[in-house]
């Protein structure tokens, strides 16, 4: 994958004036509209990997079902979770890196 991800969720734009050309990214929600609740069980978040260690990543919870958090909430991302096929073969560091974002 050789796109670029943002670290918030929003509209982008890009300003041509500057060399090189600057993309910009700006928040998808305003203080005043609602934001997502905080997710349950089942739900499709999508997160950043803040830490590893051999059995599990933390991970800061940024968006529920496509909609972001107001403030990030934290989880955890198992060994035993990242794949359905010899799970006792993960190796997290292998598996993702801090600063990724996962789904």
């Amino acid at each position: 994958d050789t796109g670029l991800h943002a670290s918030i969720a929003g509209t982008v734009s890009l300003d041509r004036s500057c060399e090189p050309p600057r993309l910009s990214v700006s928040a998808l929600t305003a203080p005043s509209e609602p934001a997502a609740a905080p997710p349950t069980v089942g739900d499709i978040v999508t997160c950043r990997v803040i830490r590893i260690n051999p059995r599990l990543a933390s991970l800061e919870i940024l968006c529920v079902a496509g909609v972001p958090l107001r403030e990030p909430c934290g989880g955890l991302l198992r060994r035993e979770d990242v794949r359905e096929f010899e799970r006792d073969a993960v190796l997290m560091r292998d598996s993702c890196r801090p600063g990724d974002i996962v789904q």
